[in-house]
């Protein structure tokens, strides 16, 4: 899936959140209510978001 979709992830990471490049970055991928959500996760800071805002 990363391979598929890094430059949609890079992107959307840059754009519309404040992580910083230099942390690792952790996105988890699980249904809720049907429909992909990504945890999106620097150790301190979460973010949760549906895949397809991510992945457009």
């Amino acid at each position: 899936m990363l391979k598929l979709y890094e430059k949609s992830i890079v992107n959307y990471l840059r754009t519309k959140t404040r992580f910083q490049c230099k942390n690792p970055i952790d996105i988890l991928f699980s249904l809720a209510y049907g429909r992909v959500v990504a945890t999106i996760s620097d150790g301190q800071t979460q973010k949760k978001v549906f895949a397809i805002e991510i992945l457009r």
